[in-house]
């Protein structure tokens, strides 16, 4: 059970690491978008369009929310084996 418990509490370290990684291309859409000058639906990259700043909005709050998550269940595991011991 221990065992268990610690090699999900270190998987996610990895789910955090793609959470913020997430984040990072939401913030550069964002950016392209709204500073740049990138119009939404013409090409920004040689295969992908810019996404509007509601697009851009809605993919910054999913990879926070991910590592959000992630942290908040690491927590959880490790207080519950603390509590194993």
């Amino acid at each position: 059970m221990r065992t268990l418990l610690r090699i999900a509490a270190f998987l996610m370290f990895p789910v955090m690491i793609v959470g913020v990684i997430e984040c990072a291309d939401a913030l550069v859409c964002l950016y392209m978008v709204e500073v740049a000058g990138a119009v939404p639906g013409e090409p920004m990259y040689v295969d992908d369009l810019a996404p509007t700043p509601a697009q851009a909005l809605v993919e910054l709050s999913v990879g926070l929310s991910t590592v959000m998550a992630a942290a908040a269940a690491h927590w959880a595991l490790r207080r519950k084996l603390a509590k194993i011991k």
